[in-house]
């Protein structure tokens, strides 16, 4: 860059290093997969959880859920509050809800369920959206009284078919 002054020349070096920082920051952030929200020691105790196979169904409650981005929104329409529940989701991620109350004010990020390799649910990120994961299968296990029960599920808005 003939006849430019040398101070120009360092300017526009510096806003070209900046700019380069600027998206590899952006692109590393943007690849990083999701955190879970659980410490480390609560992840681990969760994926020693086994799932309930051999476990009877109970009967039906009254229980839906449904996936919202990187939350699960549970709509409780009995007249009873639920206290420190498994839910499974998928047969496969599992979170220990300490109370479901009465209503639609039961919102628990997704992050929280782990699988038994300790890994959270898959919810996407900015550019890996197909990571996402739907929510096709919802059980609420009760350990004391040792039975499970299938949650209605509402339509979500991921994209995949569950596998």
């Amino acid at each position: 860059m003939k006849g430019l002054p040398s101070s120009f020349l360092i300017v526009a070096t510096a806003a070209t290093r900046l700019t380069a920082l600027f998206a590899l920051t952006a692109t590393l952030w943007a690849c990083h997969g999701p955190e879970s929200i659980a410490t480390r020691d609560a992840r681990q105790a969760l994926a020693q959880l086994a799932y309930p196979a051999g476990v009877p169904y109970g009967p039906p409650i009254d229980i839906a859920a449904q996936r919202q981005g990187k939350t699960l929104h549970l709509y409780n329409r009995t007249p009873a509050i639920y206290r420190d529940h498994q839910l499974w989701l998928n047969r496969q991620y599992v979170n220990t809800v300490p109370v479901i109350t009465i209503g639609t004010d039961n919102i628990i990020d997704l992050p929280q369920w782990v699988n038994r390799y300790a890994e959270p649910f898959p919810v996407g990120q900015w550019l890996t959206p197909d990571d996402a994961k739907s929510v096709v299968l919802a059980e609420l296990y009760d350990p004391q009284n040792n039975q499970r029960h299938r949650l209605t599920l509402w339509p979500d808005d991921t994209e995949d078919d569950g596998r």
